[in-house]
């Protein structure tokens, strides 16, 4: 017995011994957020406020416009627009916008390229100030060409902007709360929205004297932009990788981070400068089989957010609900719960988004809208025989825009800036 166990013990000393302790996972050490990135992301995020100004002021502006359109039409041709061409021209002059934004995301790449992330979104608001001024001045000269190339211009400046911004965003700013400062942009672009339809109040710029000051206020946020990213520092990405300044791209992490050492940061910037990271043309992106998915999946979310009819319900509330039998004032100040909705729920979708990810908000987002317009299709048929029944189809519609803010409409502020 005693053999046995000594044979036991010299087996058991032969045997390595084993670490039963678990290794823990490295903490990401706290980092505070400085006054510098605030404020850049403040500033920035105004391109976004005025992009959703942009949407929702010519609600308020639409009947005077036609006025317009009516009045320069008879000076010229001496007799009244018929009301389909009023609409035409009309309706071209809100669409246009998109146009403008296709054309200025097209060119926003060569800017960023040449100009910087910083200066792309300086540089950019010289397209909103001409856009103001025409705008604004469409009525002392008699002209509603001048809204038109207006509205295409302040198109180009969206368009710019949408990729200059989150671009700028993303690389400023650390790892672990870069999905929250990008989703700054959701919601002051849902308070551009709001904002426009407070100034479109008859007790504001809403009445005929004073509804070309709806489109004057654009070059406030443009002039607040400017004049606050210029103190600003630019992109230290962009610094390092394309102008091959250190000694500034580390300026700019100390002031961006709040630390000295920065290290890491800059390491993490020369290993992509080293593996030739640049970002990708849309030719090179549609050609990567690697992104093929990620590429399906966010084209179908956008397609299907653009194609829903949110932004025709934003440009169209006032007339649908006059149509529906509705008087112009309270449609006025229905119309502005929607923007006020927009406000709410965007700013909720950030706790929604950290608890339960990206799919399930977007999913859910979709099927609500889906049951929404399917109640509002049978609403909007008996409205006209149940007094109240265009108060139930509205509370559908702000339903519609709450659940667009929660899920789908955060699409573009929670995808990452790929490189390759």
């Amino acid at each position: 017995m005693s053999e046995l166990e000594n044979n036991n013990q010299r087996d058991g000393d032969n045997v390595p011994e084993t670490d039963n302790t678990k290794e823990e996972p490295t903490k990401v050490p706290h980092q505070r957020i400085t006054l510098c990135l605030l404020s850049a992301v403040f500033f920035t995020c105004n391109s976004s406020f005025l992009y959703g100004y942009n949407l929702s002021v010519v609600n308020a502006a639409a009947p005077h416009a036609k006025s317009l359109i009516n009045n320069t039409w008879i000076e010229r041709y001496g007799t009244p627009v018929t009301p389909e061409t009023a609409t035409l021209l009309w309706s071209v002059t809100i669409s246009i916008m998109s146009i403008g934004g296709l054309l200025g995301s097209i060119l926003a790449k060569f800017l960023l390229k040449v100009l910087g992330r910083r200066s792309t979104l300086i540089t950019n608001n010289i397209f909103s100030l001409v856009a103001a001024v025409l705008l604004s001045s469409g009525e002392k000269a008699h002209s509603f060409v001048m809204l038109i190339i207006g509205r295409f211009i302040i198109g180009l400046y969206a368009g710019i902007s949408l990729s200059s911004r989150f671009i700028y965003m993303a690389e400023i700013s650390p790892k672990h709360i870069r999905g929250s400062i990008t989703l700054a942009s959701s919601i002051m672009s849902s308070l551009g929205v709001f904002a426009g339809q407070i100034m479109g109040l008859k007790e504001v710029f809403g009445q005929e004297s004073r509804w070309i000051f709806l489109f004057a206020v654009i070059a406030i946020p443009a002039l607040v932009q400017i004049g606050g990213l210029f103190f600003m520092p630019e992109s230290p990405r962009y610094l390092l990788i394309e102008k091959n300044d250190e000694a500034g791209a580390e300026k700019a992490f100390r002031r961006f981070l709040g630390k000295e050492d920065v290290t890491a940061e800059l390491e993490e910037v020369q290993v992509e400068r080293h593996n030739n990271l640049q970002v990708l043309s849309v030719l090179q992106v549609l050609r990567d089989r690697t992104v093929r998915w990620q590429l399906i999946t966010g084209i179908i979310i956008v397609a299907c957010l653009e194609l829903s009819g949110v932004l025709a319900v934003l440009f169209y509330t006032n007339i649908i609900l006059t149509d529906a039998g509705v008087s112009g004032s309270t449609a006025t100040y229905m119309t502005l719960s929607i923007g006020a909705t927009q406000v709410i729920f965007s700013s909720c979708s950030n706790v929604l988004i950290e608890r339960a990810g990206r799919r399930v908000p977007i999913i859910v987002g979709f099927a609500g809208m889906a049951v929404c317009y399917g109640l509002l299709t049978v609403f909007l048929s008996i409205e006209r025989t149940v007094s109240w029944m265009p108060f139930l189809s509205f509370a559908f519609i702000l339903a519609v825009f709450a659940f667009a803010a929660v899920g789908p409409d955060m699409k573009s502020s929670t995808c990452p800036h790929v490189n390759h």
